[in-house]
C-alpha cells in the first residue's frame, strides 16, 4: 500500500508542471522544454539519408540532421522531408566567402517577382550609391535607336526616350540669288540647341558688280529668334552667275537642351597675331 501511494505521488508530481526545464528551474510559460548552458548545445539525432527515409510514418514537425549527399537539419512536413528554408532541395545557392557572397544558380534570379526572365530581375527600385560597370555589353545592330540615361535632381535615373541626337538636312530652293536672310525652322530653342555641321550651295557664284573689289567670305549660322531657331546663309559681296535663284543645303545636328551642359560664352583678344589660346578649359567641363 504504501509503494502505491509513492507511485500515485510521484505521478501526480511530475503531471502537475506544464514546462520541463533542464539547465534551470524558471522554464519558460510558452515553452514545454527549455534547456540551458552556457558550454554545450542540443544535439539532435543525426542520420544517413538512407536511414531518414527509413522512419516508418514520421510525424510532422519530426526533426533530424542528415550526414551525407546534402548534408543539413531537415524536418518533416506531412508528406515529405524538407531541408530548413524548405523548396523541396537544400537552399545551397548562396555561397560566402570571406565578405563576398555569391550564387552559382544556372537560372534566373528574381527580386519582387516570381518569375524572372534575366539573370537579376528586380520589380521594383533599385539604389545605386556608388559607380555602375558595365562590361561586356554589345554594340547597337544597324538601324536601332539607343535612348541615354541620365539623373534627374532627386537622383533618380531616368531614360531620355528620345534619340540623344538628331541629324536633319534643310534643302532650300529658289533662294533669291544665293541669300538666306531668315529661315525658321519651328524647332524650339528652349528645349533644343541646333548646330549647321555642313552646308553648300548649288549655282556659280560671280563678284558682285556693285562691290567687286571686295569679298568678306561666306556666312553661315543658326540663331535663336522669337523661341525658335532660325537659319541664315549668305556669300557675302558676291551673288549667284546671272541672278539664277540657287539652292542651299545646310545640315543640322539638333540635340535636347536637357542634355546639353550649356558653357558660358568665351571671349578672347588675339592681339592682331594668328596664334591663340584660352588660359584654361571653358568653366563646367
Amino acid at each position: 500500500m504504501k509503494y502505491l501511494l509513492l507511485l500515485i505521488l510521484m505521478t501526480s508530481t511530475f503531471y502537475s508542471f506544464s514546462q520541463v526545464g533542464i539547465g534551470t528551474t524558471n522554464p519558460d510559460a510558452s515553452a514545454a522544454l527549455e534547456i540551458e548552458s552556457t558550454d554545450s548545445g542540443i544535439l539532435i539525432p543525426r542520420l544517413t539519408q538512407t536511414e531518414r527515409n527509413a522512419i516508418t510514418t514520421p510525424a510532422t514537425g519530426l526533426l533530424i540532421y542528415q550526414t551525407n549527399n546534402t548534408a543539413g537539419f531537415y524536418y518533416y512536413d506531412g508528406s515529405a522531408w524538407q531541408p530548413f528554408g524548405g523548396g523541396g532541395s537544400a537552399d545551397n545557392d548562396w555561397t560566402i566567402s570571406g565578405n563576398d557572397i555569391y550564387n552559382a544558380n544556372t537560372g534566373n534570379v528574381g527580386v519582387g517577382t516570381t518569375i524572372p526572365t534575366r539573370d537579376l530581375d528586380v520589380d521594383g527600385d533599385v539604389r545605386i550609391r556608388q559607380k555602375l560597370w558595365l562590361e561586356g555589353s554589345s554594340n547597337a545592330a544597324a538601324g536601332e535607336q539607343l535612348t541615354l540615361l541620365g539623373t534627374v535632381p532627386s537622383g533618380e535615373v531616368k531614360a531620355t526616350g528620345f534619340p540623344v541626337f538628331n541629324f536633319v538636312t534643310y534643302n532650300l530652293a529658289n533662294v533669291l540669288d544665293d541669300w538666306v536672310y531668315e529661315f525658321d525652322t519651328k524647332i524650339p530653342s528652349s528645349e533644343y540647341y541646333l548646330m549647321i555641321v555642313g552646308h553648300s550651295f548649288d549655282t556659280l557664284l560671280q563678284v558682285n558688280p556693285n562691290t567687286p573689289d571686295r569679298y568678306a567670305g561666306t556666312s553661315v549660322l543658326a540663331y535663336s529668334y522669337g523661341g525658335t531657331w532660325r537659319l541664315r546663309a549668305d556669300h557675302k559681296d558676291i551673288t549667284s552667275e546671272n541672278g539664277i535663284d540657287g539652292t542651299w543645303t545646310l545640315h543640322c545636328v539638333v540635340v535636347p537642351a536637357s542634355l546639353t551642359n550649356k558653357l558660358s560664352d568665351e571671349n578672347h583678344d588675339m592681339g592682331g597675331s594668328h596664334y591663340g589660346g584660352a588660359p584654361s578649359a571653358p568653366t563646367g567641363l
